[in-house]
């Protein structure tokens, strides 16, 4: 049985639990992402965020 779980914090994919196995990884700070994106990478921040003084 698969059961969406989230999607992913980087790319935006569905990540979906398959029969108790989870097609990707929860990071440390408790977001989904899939196994198709670099563990490394971050997401892009908002451009329109007000920058800190």
């Amino acid at each position: 049985m698969k059961e969406l779980v989230g999607h992913c914090v980087l790319c935006g994919r569905p990540v979906y639990c398959d029969s108790g196995f989870l097609d990707g990884v929860v990071r440390d700070d408790g977001k989904v992402q899939c196994r198709s994106c670099p563990e490394e990478e971050e997401p892009p921040s908002k451009p329109d965020a007000p920058k800190a003084p």
